[in-house]
C-alpha cells in the first residue's frame, strides 16, 4: 500500500493535516484534518509499513488500545483513503 506522490502530512498546532501538492491536487483539492492516530496511520503508510505494522505500533502509543481496535482503525483510514483515490494500487 503506497499514497499517492505529492501528499504532505504536517501539524499546525494541534491539528494534523494532509496537503496535496503537485499532481496530488488534481485528487484532492484542499486539505485533510485528522486526528493523531489518523496522522500516525498515514505516515506509518508513507513510511511503507504495513497494515500489521501501523497497528502494532498504535498499540504500543495509545494506552488501551488492542489489536481489534488498531486494525479497525486502520482499515477505517484506508478505506476513506481509497475511496477518495490516495491509495495507489
Amino acid at each position: 500500500m503506497k499514497l499517492i506522490d505529492g501528499l504532505i502530512v504536517t501539524q499546525v498546532g494541534d491539528d494534523y493535516m494532509v496537503v496535496p501538492t503537485g499532481e496530488a491536487t488534481k485528487k484532492l483539492s484542499g486539505i485533510i484534518r485528522m486526528n493523531e492516530t489518523a496522522s500516525d496511520i498515514v505516515t506509518g503508510i508513507q513510511n511503507g509499513l504495513s497494515e500489521d505494522e501501523i497497528c502494532a505500533k498504535l498499540m504500543e502509543k495509545y494506552e488501551g488500545v488492542d489489536s481489534e481496535k488498531a486494525h479497525a482503525s486502520v482499515k477505517s483510514m484506508l478505506t476513506k483513503l481509497k475511496e477518495n483515490d490516495l491509495l495507489e494500487a
